[in-house]
């Protein structure tokens, strides 16, 4: 299973406003709009880990040590700030979102979750998080 841990984007009216700029964007790249794989506002979320293909018994792992990572963690506000595209601007495939308010308590939530998911015998992410919404 292709598996990765996030944050969700919870408040309807975030959402809402991440719509109004997508459709923006659409509009702005014109034809190019279509090579952009755009999520459904459902799926709107900071990424805090992705792990590609996972057996049941390390969705498990990697559940529990979520869990644990969260534990105690009190609600924090989250902004959007910045946007950018995988690979790159000229060739968008994925548009982002950048973090402002609340980027600190997110990056200490990813170093709890990549401790923990240590501790549960996960390999290190090698690159250092850069926390983004898609």
């Amino acid at each position: 299973m292709r598996c990765f841990a996030a944050v969700e984007v919870s408040s309807p009216d975030v959402r809402q406003a991440l719509v109004r700029a997508c459709d923006e964007l659409r509009r702005a790249l014109g034809a190019d709009a279509g090579l952009v794989k755009w999520v459904r506002p459902d799926q709107f979320h900071f990424t805090l880990r992705f792990f590609g293909e996972l057996g049941p018994t390390e969705v498990e792992a990697a559940a529990q040590a979520l869990r644990r990572a969260a534990a105690g963690t009190a609600p924090f506000p989250l902004a959007v700030a910045g946007l950018g595209a995988f690979p790159s601007a000229r060739n968008p495939r994925v548009i982002w979102a950048g973090t402002g308010e609340g980027r600190e308590p997110l990056v200490a939530l990813a170093r709890r979750l990549e401790d923990e998911l240590a501790a549960a015998g996960f390999g290190r992410e090698e690159r250092p998080f850069q926390p983004h919404l898609t």
